[in-house]
């Protein structure tokens, strides 16, 4: 085969027609449309709440630091129609906002503890606002709250808890304060029907929360309250706002030592007022009972245990009950007199300075030998107003006349009536000796020596009649007989107010009113 028999292939060459880009491009422009529409939207997210209230869909905002970032797309119930489920558009920068503590919560006017707020939402409308968390979980549902978080969850400062059997009414808003300076809020408060306590939350702002410590205690200072004591009423009062609104304060008790840092969510008591706080602030004590037969009106528990005017203890309880039934079969075994316990708390440390145990031994050796030298626990009136009373102890009886008893495990203190309890005693003792005098039998004495020195007197004229009535004997017989008649008279008369008021011997005749001169008319 020679060069000249073969043949070139020729083929045709396909060509893309250059109309064809003008779609290409179209779509390219719609994808980026579509993809910056999308990006515009932002991320959805789910609210739940308890109320649609305020919320409208495709007109209530989404907001945070007042500016937009957000809207309601949707509002719907949930699959079990006991809530309200919201779908919002949130703007691409606050995304990294959206964490799993995130808090969400519609503004809308309000009246609460805190003040009124939302004031503004009068004219424009209701809307949703939310504060970032610290967590770094990112979700896209949430659970809407009710009111508004008192503080941030990213704020700087402490979160503790408190718990309380009593009924203490606390509210979210209400003020935390130290030594009558706000320095946080109550952020929640609850009652728990399992525990039957009182649970509150509240937010200790930075630098403030370096002042809480192990040994700080909290305590009610809500209103105003009027406190009768030994040395007379009290009233005490918190800042001006928890006055009108309630709250909270803290410290550390009297005579306690600074304790160490506390982590988040610790857990405190509340107790009802700050002298509760400061009724045991002393680790050491020991317990003693005196047995009073005096009357307890005016003593009270926490009442002061004073020796010399210097408080070394409290009252922590009186009555039947400080005893149990061994104790208190005991103690009537050997009772002439029934009396009435009433325990003290000792603490040495008062009067000392150290609280150690060492001085409890110290000063439990230096009461026994005061009682043997005669010192005495007793009840003094603090204040006649009030008619509060303390305890104190004195030096009431002589050398050698007493000891610390033992009944059962409680240590008796030896007791002595004194001051207004004494004088009673005395005076009602006095009473009954006097209502116990045979008068009757004292008047008819009187009465029958009268009459008989009547017979005498007249045997004694009938004698005189012979006598010259110029002689000596005659006129000093006269003189004799006359004082004689004077003095029985006045005799006479004493048994008259005798019969008709005894007591005559003791109290003194009421004094008559001076006579006042009438001026002369004129």
């Amino acid at each position: 085969m020679t060069n000249s028999d073969q043949k070139a292939k020729v083929s045709k060459r396909k060509r893309v027609s250059a109309v064809w880009l003008i779609p290409i491009f179209a779509m390219m422009v719609g994808a980026w449309f579509v993809y910056s529409d999308y990006k515009q939207q932002g991320t959805e997210i789910v609210l739940h709440f308890n109320s649609a209230e305020g919320i409208v869909a495709g007109k209530t905002k989404i907001r945070h630091l007042s500016i937009n970032v957000g809207e309601v797309t949707n509002v719907e119930l949930n699959e079990a129609l006991d809530a309200v489920e919201v779908r919002a558009r949130m703007h691409p920068d606050v995304v990294p906002l959206l964490q799993e503590d995130t808090r969400f919560w519609v503004v809308r006017p309000r009246i609460g503890a805190s003040g009124i707020s939302g004031l503004g939402t009068l004219l424009s409308g209701a809307y949703i606002n939310f504060n970032r968390g610290v967590s770094e979980t990112p979700t896209r549902t949430f659970i809407g709250e009710e009111e508004p978080p008192v503080s941030p969850a990213s704020a700087d400062g402490l979160r503790v808890r408190l718990r309380s059997d009593s009924g203490s009414a606390m509210h979210v808003g209400q003020p935390v304060l130290y030594k009558n300076y706000r320095v946080g809020q109550v952020e929640s408060a609850r009652f728990d029907h399992k525990t039957e306590q009182l649970i509150a939350q509240l937010f200790i702002e930075a630098p403030y929360h370096t002042l809480l410590n192990t040994q700080s205690r909290f305590w009610n200072v809500s209103g105003v309250r009027v406190k009768s004591r030994a040395s007379g009423f009290e009233v005490v009062t918190g800042s001006l706002e928890s006055m009108l609104i309630g709250g909270v304060s803290f410290d550390v008790p009297e005579g306690s030592e600074e304790g160490e840092g506390i982590a988040d969510n610790a857990i405190f008591d509340l107790y009802p007022d700050r002298e509760s706080i400061d009724q045991i602030p002393y680790e050491y004590g020991f317990d003693l009972v005196m047995l009073y037969t005096g009357s307890l009106r005016g003593l009270l528990v926490g009442a002061p245990v004073e020796f010399r005017g210097l408080q070394i203890g409290n009252v922590m309880d009186f009555g039947f009950e400080v005893f149990d039934k061994a104790q208190m079969d005991a103690l009537s075994e050997g009772e002439e007199e029934r009396t009435v316990p009433i325990l003290l708390r000792i603490e040495p440390a008062r009067l000392i300075g150290e609280d150690t145990q060492e001085n409890i031994d110290r000063a439990m050796l230096g009461i026994t030998d005061s009682v043997q030298r005669g010192l005495r626990a007793t009840l003094r009136q603090g204040s006649l107003i009030t008619g509060a009373q303390y305890v104190s102890f004195e030096e009431l009886a002589g050398d050698g006349e007493g000891q610390i008893e033992q009944i059962g495990n409680a240590l008796i203190i030896p007791s002595q009536s004194s001051g207004i309890g004494l004088l009673t005693s005395k005076v009602g003792e006095t009473l009954d000796n006097l209502n116990n005098m045979p008068v009757d039998a004292v008047v008819a004495e009187v009465m029958e020596t009268m009459n008989s020195s009547q017979r005498t007197l007249r045997q004694l004229n009938t004698t005189l009649a012979d006598v010259s009535a110029d002689s000596a004997l005659y006129g000093s017989v006269q003189d004799s007989l006359k004082q004689l008649q004077t003095t029985l008279k006045t005799v006479d008369q004493l048994a008259g107010s005798l019969k008709e008021k005894p007591n005559q011997l003791i109290f003194a005749s009421p004094k008559r009113a001076d006579r006042i001169p009438r001026g002369s008319n004129r």
